[in-house]
């Protein structure tokens, strides 16, 4: 079952993002190789000029389109990682706040990147997990409200216990001083399936999955004010 994005730029415009879902799996007869990254047959184009219309991919557009260098999904960074990631100097990776002073046993403050301090709103949130656009101006961390407890008397937490949660994003423009939104999703899936779901694109988009079908999509365009639409 798909459970992510990817994305692509077209060839013949920057505006035009093409969207597709995949998903790591083994192959039959190779379950002892690391897994690969399958992707559905079809795709859709969304045109950020004009008006974000969406229609389906033409044949050979997909193939045709310019890979998302750096392109990230909000679940667990460690997932994620590739060989590049882990080559970059302590500078150029988020580490943990750790309020516990490597004591263990609690949430992650926010992130140093760069030199700088992104923190998270409040200690309501926990499981928090930070990616930056390859460029390091668009920076995310996406955590969850640990106060968000199911309704009707299911036991477990606010990771593990269901199909419910709400995942809390904190975006930053290059600075800790410039927070450009926050946001309280609730997608009526387990946060961690959420999460597996948004992704950062790059620096101008983040993409949040709205449900577990991958059918709805919520697009964030942070292109800077004053450049051409």
């Amino acid at each position: 079952m798909f459970d992510q994005y990817t994305f692509r730029v077209s060839r013949v415009s920057p505006e035009v993002l093409l969207i597709a879902a995949c998903a790591y799996t083994a192959l039959p007869g190779h379950e002892w190789e690391p897994r690969s990254r399958v992707c559905s047959p079809n795709a859709f184009s969304i045109d950020t000029e004009r008006g974000y219309s969406v229609r389906e991919a033409r044949v050979g557009e997909w193939e045709q389109s310019l890979p998302m260098e750096g392109e990230k999904e909000m679940d667990d960074p460690v997932r994620r990682e590739t060989k590049r990631d882990l080559a970059k100097p302590r500078f150029l990776q988020g580490i943990p706040i750790d309020p516990s002073q490597g004591r263990g046993g609690a949430d992650f403050e926010g992130y140093t990147y760069r030199g700088q301090e992104f923190r998270r709103r409040g200690d309501w949130i926990a499981s928090l997990i930070f990616a930056s656009s390859e460029d390091g101006k668009l920076v995310v961390l996406a955590g969850v409200d640990k106060r968000k407890l199911p309704k009707y008397g299911f036991l477990g937490d606010t990771l593990n216990g269901g199909a419910y949660g709400l995942v809390t994003l904190d975006i930053f423009d290059s600075s800790p001083s410039r927070r450009v939104a926050a946001l309280d999703i609730d997608s009526h899936i387990n946060v961690n399936v959420a999460r597996r779901r948004m992704s950062l694109v790059n620096s101008r988009w983040l993409a949040i999955g709205l449900d577990v079908g991958l059918r709805k999509i919520l697009l964030l365009d942070f292109k800077p004010l004053g450049e051409p639409k």
